[in-house]
């Protein structure tokens, strides 16, 4: 018997590594796919959370988990909320760099 999300996502838990980030933001993915967007949102966010743990907030890899859930939001007709997570992530990298530009 095949796994659910949800009872796949509770295995997963508490392991911060950035092979269970990108598991969980490729459940994402899939889950935007066949429009479960609450699971997707979960999934992109916990990918967030690890990723921020694992690698940091201005790691590139972090820019694109909070991306991903930002893309998401957009395709669920809700933009302002993708513009407002995006805004954000754009205000502390300005700050982290201390720079009015971003730069890879």
């Amino acid at each position: 018997a095949f796994l659910t999300t949800s009872e796949y996502l509770a295995l997963l838990k508490n392991k911060n590594t950035f092979t269970v980030a990108t598991i969980y933001e490729r459940i994402g993915t899939a889950q935007a796919r066949i429009d479960n967007y609450k699971e997707a949102e979960d999934a992109y966010q916990e990918a967030i959370n690890i990723t921020a743990i694992t690698h940091g907030t201005t790691h590139h890899n972090y820019i694109q988990a909070v991306a991903n859930l930002a893309t998401l939001y957009s395709f669920n007709q809700q933009a302002p909320k993708a513009i407002e997570i995006l805004d954000e992530l754009m205000k502390k990298m300005v700050q982290e760099n201390k720079t009015e530009t971003l730069t890879y």
